[in-house]
């Protein structure tokens, strides 16, 4: 029987139970009042049931007509909180914690944030800058960019994004002898 009904129809069937009146249930849904008493006349002819006295002037509802619109106020409450939950679901931000090395988030990824904001407008990106390794569990960042100087197990995926290049440079005129070592306290291996 369901298959018969249409969804618009009973739409119409509420606003005219809930106003009694075909006028206003025309004015609230934007239609014409022949519109809406079309619909009723094929809900009505579709059921097989009266679910309007139609007296003078004054609309009332029979017993059938009183179940199917105590039906219907449920029904049209469901989907309105079905669809009020989903709009609100599909405006949850979603945060990205992002640990960047300084210098790298300085240079190169904070002028690419706003685009990454306009492609993913649901992110919420927070950034920490720090170097060395991490612990993504224990501190709750989600992704990392680092140089590849830790071994980083096969629990953590790593993609390799670009090339790194570190130089030693001095003024010609400085006298600093070339034979002189370099440490790095980060990064002992690299000299």
């Amino acid at each position: 029987m369901i298959e018969r009904l249409s969804l618009n129809s009973l739409k119409f069937f509420y606003y005219v139970a809930r106003y009694e009146s075909v006028t206003v249930a025309a004015e609230k849904l934007f239609v014409t009042q022949s519109a809406v008493s079309k619909q009723l006349k094929n809900l009505e002819q579709a059921l097989g049931l009266v679910l309007f006295v139609r007296e003078a002037r004054k609309l009332s509802l029979t017993s059938e007509g009183e179940v199917l619109f105590e039906c219907c106020q449920q029904v049209f409450q469901q989907i309105d909180q079905c669809l009020l939950q989903l709009q609100q679901h599909s405006k949850v931000q979603k945060n990205l914690i992002l640990s960047c090395e300084p210098t790298l988030a300085m240079k190169w990824l904070i002028p690419r944030l706003a685009q990454f904001k306009q492609l993913y407008p649901e992110f919420e990106v927070s950034l920490l800058t720090a170097g060395g390794e991490v612990d993504f569990q224990q501190q709750g960042i989600d992704l990392a960019l680092r140089r590849n100087d830790f071994v980083w197990g096969e629990e953590v995926y790593s993609e390799k994004i670009a090339d790194e290049q570190m130089l030693a440079v001095r003024a010609k005129n400085d006298r600093v002898a070339t034979t002189q070592v370099f440490i790095s306290k980060s990064r002992p291996q690299l000299w």
